[in-house]
């Protein structure tokens, strides 16, 4: 008989996310996360165990030497085997280009909404660590691992969800209407399934809890334990979006002008501070696209 009892406290949109992600079959493609996440924070043996389950995974070893060997992540010198990736990049880095390499196995690579998907994600994450050295240091590796998560649903929603290709690029932004809309339509939105996904990942609570609140104008709704990591990732999407020239401004309405006060008291920065921080992170997008 199956047991009903761990959905019997679900809410509706809760049901309905945990429905999709076992019709994706994303979990079983992923089963490796999991894995790494439960050992990562060890100290003995770990490393051995992490390289050994890499080592196992032949396809994923072969993307593991592309992402390695990227701009993001690569060094001077090309690495060609696992070991060696973890001798240069270190073990934070390490694990965060495992991770970028099982979800790009397991989302796909091709055609324009993976493209773009990866384009933002791949900004994003980087440009969330940059934001963390500034405003919050010691919280950089989260800070990427944000950035790289929290719109994982998207893609998996474009496969499962019927017709959600036509919400998809607005998703990608920063605006309320992209889940509000997800929501009339389906049910659900894209941030609960990015959350659902960190969650049964084994990502740290504090990263999940911060994802479904990343297109609202406000903290207050998110845990307190997640409110720098979101307010770090709203303000990287809008300095990403003005970076990329998709937005000529940012924080100019009402209600991003209420949240950049916000942002600057969870920093404990004044606004002169954080536009501070914005004209910095410009100038290093720009230094990385001329070295492009």
């Amino acid at each position: 008989m199956k047991n009903e009892s761990s959905t019997v406290n679900r809410s509706e949109a809760e049901q309905k996310v945990a429905d999709l992600v076992q019709r994706s079959g994303i979990l079983t493609r992923t089963a490796i996360l999991s894995s790494l996440n439960a050992k990562v924070d060890q100290v003995d043996g770990s490393l051995d165990e992490i390289i050994q389950q890499v080592q196992a995974d032949s396809e994923l070893v072969a993307k593991l030497m592309i992402v390695a060997n990227s701009a993001w992540f690569g060094t001077r010198t090309k690495v060609k085997k696992v070991d060696e990736a973890y001798s240069r990049l270190g073990q934070t880095e390490f694990y965060h280009a495992v991770v970028t390499s099982v979800l790009r196995l397991a989302l796909g690579e091709t055609g324009p909404l993976c493209a773009g998907y990866w384009a933002h994600v791949d900004i994003v994450g980087r440009m969330n660590q940059l934001v963390a050295q500034h405003l919050a240091p010691g919280t950089e590796p989260t800070a990427f691992l944000l950035g790289l998560l929290h719109d994982v649903g998207i893609p998996i929603m474009s496969r499962w969800a019927v017709d959600y290709t036509y919400l998809a690029e607005d998703a990608l932004g920063t605006g309320i209407d992209s889940t509000n809309n997800e929501a009339e339509c389906y049910g659900y939105n894209h941030a609960l399934v990015s959350m659902e996904l960190a969650r049964l990942w084994g990502f740290s609570p504090a990263l999940a809890s911060a994802i479904p609140f990343h297109h609202q104008y406000t903290l207050a709704n998110a845990p307190e334990e997640s409110r720098k990591l979101l307010a770090n990732l709203m303000l990287t999407e809008r300095i990403a979006g003005l970076c990329q020239g998709q937005v000529k401004a940012i924080f100019a309405s009402d209600n991003e002008r209420r949240l950049l006060r916000e942002i600057s008291v969870t920093f404990g920065v004044d606004e002169n501070g954080i536009n501070g921080v914005i004209a910095e992170i410009e100038r290093l997008f720009l230094l990385r696209e001329s070295a492009a």
